[in-house]
């Protein structure tokens, strides 16, 4: 393929939204993000590697687990991606694309350039990637590109969007001084042309359906529609105003599931590990193609290498889904492996995914179900239902449970290992459990998990000593 064939790429990411989209059925309106769909592939089936950012995301530009690329946790926290280790970038860069990141970043590297990209507008702290500050720069490089003299280009565009924000008043000084709650995902200094309320939102099956929830829903799609929606649109419009849309491959995806409540980012239900993935290239990709195939986002890279005809890293853990976008000659994945080590605290659990059931290992299971604290308030209202000891197994029947709330496996926790108080796995799942447990052990010896080993120390762990 010559370099006047090749097709642009464009990579637009969200951070912690999951799957709530309008074309994935979630009940709010992204008229853009949705056309994609229309007009492309849609994969309904899609997940992250890991329930947290830098996990997932390092996953998706490497193609690897995170055991084997080795960001198990935040990246501010240490962890960076390691040396040798080939990203989509540099695999671009040697199919002669012009690389760039608009954006965020947020894999396991604080040089983002480091990544392989050619150009970097990248900024800190995470204000400056938030769409309305990246989304102008990709159109000023969009109207300044030459089809005719130009390299092709690979654009990675990152959103800050929708995750949480940080507040400068905690919530107790905001009630003191009789100011009102603080939105979970709004910018209290921003509008909205699409305000939703408590009383429009589709609550999830698995979410409680108490006004709390509702609340940080709605502030969570306001920002989606009104925000994330319209910068892709802008996007979109910029490629058919250059003329460049029937050569441009524009990928939509996400890293996780929406930060909310305990049973959707930090664990591996479907609801944490849960991504979108739509894919539109006029020139060969079917219009309004559904996937429901098993997938893992580290099969993104190979896929994408095979796209552009190029190497694909001969280490990686990921296979190209491209036969299946192309004419449907693919082999279906029988399973997708997902992990959780580091992040806010430690809390190591590894999990394997068929078509039919999840099965979780959790390896601390003393520390009770990670709670965030919610602005609206519900932490109080979900609190009772949420917090307790998570068992030592977990084993879900996808089919009959598709929200994962009917443990099949025993409840027996480290404490009750020793006391004998608590109710034994269902015998009519036996063999599955015994099989599940022997792929995912398989898996992480495979992958050389740390955590067969033991507990896996915090990066900072051997310096210490070196604290003055």
């Amino acid at each position: 393929m010559s370099i006047q064939e090749k097709p642009n790429i464009i990579m637009i990411h969200g951070h912690d939204m999951g799957r709530h989209f309008g074309c994935y059925g979630r009940g709010l309106e992204t008229p853009n993000i949705d056309s994609l769909a229309t007009e492309g592939v849609m994969f309904t089936k899609h997940f992250g590697t890991a329930p947290y950012c830098a996990p997932s995301r390092s996953s998706r530009i490497t193609g690897m687990y995170p055991c084997n690329h080795g960001v198990l946790g935040q990246t501010s926290f240490g962890w960076s991606i390691n040396e040798g280790i080939k990203t989509l970038p540099m695999c671009m860069n040697d199919s002669e694309y012009d690389t760039h990141l608009f954006g965020l970043s947020h894999e396991g590297i604080n040089d983002p350039a480091a990544l392989g990209y050619q150009h970097v507008e990248h900024a800190h702290p995470y204000a400056s990637t938030c769409a309305k500050d990246v989304t102008p720069k990709v159109i000023d490089f969009l109207d300044e590109f030459d089809a005719d003299n130009d390299k092709p280009f690979y654009v990675d565009v990152g959103f800050n969007e929708a995750h949480t924000i940080c507040s400068d008043k905690t919530e107790k000084e905001r009630i003191e001084q009789g100011l009102p709650p603080q939105s979970a995902f709004k910018h209290p200094n921003d509008t909205y042309s699409r305000e939703y309320t408590p009383d429009e939102v589709k609550v999830p099956p698995s979410f409680p359906d108490v006004p709390g929830v509702r609340q940080d829903l709605a502030d969570l799609h306001t920002v989606i529609s009104s925000v994330v929606d319209t910068a892709v649109g802008r996007i979109l419009e910029k490629l058919r105003e250059k003329d460049l849309e029937n050569d441009t491959l524009v990928i939509f995806t996400t890293d996780h599931g929406i930060d909310m409540i305990p049973l959707a980012k930090g664990t591996l239900y479907d609801t944490g590990t849960e991504v979108a993935l739509i894919m539109r290239y006029p020139k060969s990709f079917p219009k309004g193609k559904v996937c429901d195939q098993l997938l893992s986002n580290v099969d993104l890279l190979p896929t994408l290498t095979e796209f552009v005809k190029t190497d694909t890293p001969s280490d990686i853990d990921g296979r190209s889904f491209l036969p299946l976008i192309e004419d449907d000659s693919y082999t279906p994945r029988e399973n997708i492996f997902t992990e959780n080590t580091w992040h806010g605290a430690y809390r190591p659990m590894r999990a394997i995914r068929t078509e039919k059931f999840k099965f979780i290992r959790n390896f601390n299971s003393t520390f009770p179900f990670f709670f965030r604290s919610r602005p609206s308030g519900c932490e109080e209202q979900v609190l009772e239902r949420m917090m307790g000891l998570m068992p030592i197994e977990e084993l879900y029947d996808l089919e009959n449970d598709p929200c994962e709330q009917n443990n099949l496996a025993s409840t027996m926790d480290f404490g009750s290992y020793f006391s004998g108080n608590y109710t034994p796995a269902n015998t009519e799942y036996s063999e599955i459990l015994s099989e599940l447990r022997k792929q995912l052990k398989d898996h992480m010896e495979e992958t050389k998990d740390p955590l067969l080993k033991g507990p896996v120390p915090h990066p900072a762990y051997e310096h210490l000593w070196e604290v003055n």
